[in-house]
């Protein structure tokens, strides 16, 4: 996955955390830049997608960042879930690397609906420069 969204956006800085503690851990911190995106999957150590995404929704600074949830097992409970908590995807990941790639492209269309009424254009800055 890696490897897909360098090739994707190399020009966006993309960090790669190990589980959903850190992912608070980070947003929590005054210095940390707010992500354009949040790509999580559901199964997560110590913090799952969706417990991190309740503390999200309930914190001013970050409740409306763009979130993409990835799971091995698409469920009817946890799509829900995922719509109750305003994901903008509950998506199956993808099995091969053309696949990740291809998914990895249509984030834009989730980063340019949330930048609408900003003053820089999808063609001047096609990567978000910062995702989590």
């Amino acid at each position: 996955m890696a490897d897909a969204f360098g090739s994707v956006w190399p020009d966006a800085r993309i960090m790669f955390l190990r589980d959903g503690q850190e992912v608070v851990e980070y947003l929590q911190r005054d210095s940390s830049p707010v992500p354009s995106l949040l790509v999580m999957d559901v199964r997560m150590t110590r913090m799952g997608a969706f417990e991190v995404l309740a503390w999200l929704r309930n914190q001013p600074k970050l409740r409306h960042l763009a979130v993409v949830v990835f799971t091995s097992a698409l469920r009817e409970e946890d799509a829900a879930r995922a719509q109750h908590l305003e994901v903008k995807a509950y998506l199956a990941k993808p099995f091969d690397y053309a696949a990740w790639k291809k998914l990895i492209r249509s984030f834009e269309a989730y980063l340019v609906a949330d930048a609408a009424g900003s003053s820089s254009s999808q063609a001047e800055n096609p990567a978000p420069k910062h995702r989590v």
